[in-house]
């Protein structure tokens, strides 16, 4: 018995396995598996060379395309071929987004480090937040370009802040509680 699994956003299929390999390891959301599916234009999806290496993926007469409810692997269309790299390309980012997420859920070391990081930018964040909001009180409490200048000069200085500052800044918040 076949097993292939293919993406489910474009139907790519990416192997075809010929000893029924299950796939368990996939993420449904993106990938899928059809079993025994009939295989018209054969196996392969990439074409073997005789010195046995693979060639290039995608390739007219060797790409295959999933018909799951049909549950057959045929050869796909260069139309089809072309959807396959912006679909996949679109999976990596779901996976991506997926994987940040289970770590931010998981790991609470990460997790600690992020909660930090976000806190201190918070913190820089609402220190411009107050200093814009200075500016308009300044602005509008001037009646003329002198006081204007003198009320927009008495306002603090944001000196920039480097790398080493931030990693400090960071030792220093990690909290047991995040």
């Amino acid at each position: 018995m076949a097993t292939a699994i293919y993406r489910q956003s474009t139907k790519e299929v990416l192997k075809v396995s010929l000893i029924n390999q299950d796939f368990s390891q996939r993420d449904p959301v993106v990938y899928g598996v059809l079993t025994d599916p009939a295989l018209p234009d054969g196996s392969q999806v990439r074409e073997v060379s005789p010195d046995g290496t693979l060639g290039p993926w995608r390739i007219l007469g060797f790409s295959k395309i999933a018909d799951p409810l049909g549950n057959l692997v045929r050869n796909a269309t260069a139309p089809e071929i072309s959807t396959f790299a912006p679909g996949e390309a679109a999976d990596e980012a779901t996976l991506d987004a997926q994987q940040a997420a289970n770590l931010f859920d998981t790991d609470p070391q990460f997790r600690k480090l992020f909660i930090a990081y976000s806190d201190i930018l918070r913190g820089e964040f609402n220190l411009l937040r107050q200093w814009l909001m200075d500016f308009k009180t300044a602005a509008a409490g001037a009646n003329n370009l002198s006081t204007f200048k003198d009320a927009v000069a008495g306002l603090p200085d944001l000196p920039d802040r480097d790398l080493t500052q931030l990693r400090d800044a960071i030792r220093q918040r990690i909290s047991g509680a995040d």
